[in-house]
């Protein structure tokens, strides 16, 4: 078993409270705490996040690729440890200063919201994202118009390729057949899905290699 320190610190008049905890790990150890938090206080001293701490004597809060920010271990975490979190995340998260609510309080830190990244089509149909991947758009469920009124919404998915060149990208919408979709799907051909067009398009840009990356 692991011992791990925990204290209450209240904000109205400074009093400290310490407790040693025996746990396996520190997800353990912050359960035990939270349990023992609201039986001993009942709420009387607002959300365990605003006055509860456990530290971290072992090194198991670490920012890695499956880090999650709710996790039990990643909370109630001390001051010193949220700035080393803070510094191997580079930016990824922050602290997370959310009022929270009783039964869904925050956390210690919490991911730093960007922007989505929707991408642009250099190409007809081929959109870039800026890590360089590409995607070819196509029309999952036609539209639907009856006496000039619409009916059904044209309905679209991008779909990932493998390929990381325009050239590359060219003959494997033709090897997996992306660009005879729509034609399945809404029953007629357009011109802007030939694969000439895209050809001639591609001969067409200014960048000698085609390439993105």
């Amino acid at each position: 078993m692991r011992e791990y320190l925990a204290q209450v610190e209240t904000l109205k008049n400074g009093v400290i409270r310490r407790s040693i905890i025996e746990a396996e790990n520190r997800m353990e150890a912050v359960h035990k705490m939270e349990l023992w938090f609201w039986k001993q206080f009942q709420g009387s001293l607002g959300q365990a996040v605003n006055v509860l701490t456990v530290n971290d004597p072992y090194g198991e809060v670490h920012y890695g690729l499956h880090f999650n920010c709710g996790r039990k271990e990643n909370r109630y975490l001390p001051e010193e440890i949220v700035e080393r979190l803070l510094r191997e995340a580079k930016g990824e998260l922050m602290r997370d200063t959310r009022r929270g609510r009783p039964h869904n309080p925050r956390g210690s830190v919490c991911r730093i919201k960007r922007r989505r990244d929707f991408g642009k089509f250099l190409l007809p149909n081929i959109k870039v994202m800026k890590s360089g991947a590409l995607y070819y758009r196509v029309v999952a469920v036609p539209q639907c118009v009856r006496n000039g009124r619409r009916y059904r919404k044209r309905k679209q998915k991008d779909i990932r390729l493998y390929a990381r060149h325009f050239t590359e990208a060219l003959a494997e919408i033709s090897e997996r057949g992306l660009h005879l979709t729509h034609a399945r799907t809404a029953k007629r051909n357009v011109k802007k899905r030939s694969l000439a067009l895209l050809r001639r398009k591609i001969a067409a840009l200014e960048v000698p290699s085609h390439t993105l990356v």
